[in-house]
């Protein structure tokens, strides 16, 4: 798993972490989770003179181009980024590539990717979205659960109660 981490998600990243491991993954930031929201606030100020690794602007000149397609979708994206940055993906983008590099250096030991992968999986079970709408609702929204009532069967023709099977009444109109 490749992870960045800035503007208040180093808890929810450091949670994934711990549960999975963190040799199973890849950290994408500068001094993460060290950074406070005033230095992210800073970097925010200071992308307009930030000098952009050149691989950086290479690759948003080939979107904007149209090298990968779908130029006008993802061109509000681009602007985003090539502009105001919020989410500092120019400032990491150096930190980006060095993490991809090392998964793809892992992805080339089937075994250690294989590990890796069955590991991390197996770690997420807590991120289900069972686990965290029952806990928004409880935490979050102040609700509680709605019990579904289940149907009576109806022993005498195999069905539950109130249910129509469609051979009966397809069967029942042909005769």
């Amino acid at each position: 798993m490749i992870r960045t981490g800035h503007f208040g998600c180093e808890d929810y990243f450091g949670s994934i972490v711990d549960a999975i491991s963190g040799a199973d993954t890849y950290l994408v930031a500068t001094n993460f989770p060290a950074y406070l929201e005033a230095q992210v606030a800073g970097l925010r100020k200071e992308r307009s003179t930030l000098a952009v690794d050149p691989r950086f602007d290479h690759v948003v000149s080939m979107i904007r181009t149209g090298y990968f397609g779908w130029e006008d979708y993802i061109g509000p994206i681009v602007d985003a980024i090539s502009g105001t940055d919020t989410y500092l993906v120019a400032t990491d983008f150096p930190a980006y590539l060095e993490a991809q590099a090392q998964v793809n250096a892992t992805y080339l030991d089937r075994a250690k990717w294989t590990r890796m992968s069955i590991l991390s999986t197996a770690g997420m079970g807590k991120f289900s979205t069972d686990r965290t709408i029952a806990e928004y609702a409880k935490d979050i929204w102040g609700v509680e659960a709605c019990v579904v009532p289940t149907p009576e069967p109806d022993l005498k023709n195999g069905a539950h109660a109130g249910s129509s099977s469609s051979s009966s009444s397809s069967s029942s109109s042909a005769g």
